[in-house]
């Protein structure tokens, strides 16, 4: 534990019970977050515990807004690019699920892994879209690079499977030789 000093050690975040001095936890969390751990780790040190008990329930309604305003920006995003997708009736519904139109194509091309891996099933075995592998490798490569289990066992499989697999490279090929594919990250 570290010696109190006003400016660089305040005695009140160096009282906690585990001896760990509250910056080393909040300089990993972002500013809101931040500030809610130390108002809450000082709250019975400085005199008022229920004045700092409410700025960190300020700081953490503050931090709930935002991630609301980020989920509603991304969702909004991907709205507008399924929405592209429809429009320009770049997929058909899928066989074995007739409700799906554009969606897995929209969400796949924002960059969702599980979708990407989706498409990559469709392609592969011809469903809603004509059969076809290349492309089916291309959307695991994709899925795989962002650590998506499911996508790297397709790739290791098809590897195994047939010596004239598609052409694979660079981290799609490691995860395909490995033959037991990395967990998601």
């Amino acid at each position: 534990m570290s010696t109190p000093d006003p400016i660089n050690h305040p005695q009140h975040y160096l009282t906690h019970r585990s001896g760990v001095e509250c910056i080393t936890i909040t300089e990993h969390l972002n500013f809101c977050l931040g500030n809610a751990v130390k108002y809450i780790w000082r709250a019975d040190e400085k005199g008022d515990a229920i004045n700092d008990l409410a700025k960190a329930v300020w700081y953490l309604e503050r931090e709930i807004t935002r991630r609301k305003a980020l989920a509603d920006i991304e969702n909004a995003r991907l709205i507008g690019v399924i929405a592209d997708c429809l429009e320009k009736d770049l997929v058909t519904k899928s066989a074995s699920s007739p409700d799906v139109t554009g969606s897995v194509l929209a969400y796949a091309q924002a960059g969702d892994a599980n979708r990407q891996y989706q498409m990559g099933r469709m392609c592969y075995y011809g469903d809603g879209m004509p059969q076809d592998s290349e492309q089916a490798v291309e959307w695991w490569q994709k899925a795989a690079e962002q650590g998506n289990a499911e996508a790297q066992k397709a790739l290791s499989f098809l590897v195994t499977k047939s010596a004239s697999s598609p052409d694979l490279t660079g981290t799609t090929l490691e995860y395909a030789q490995a033959g037991d594919a990395p967990r998601r990250k």
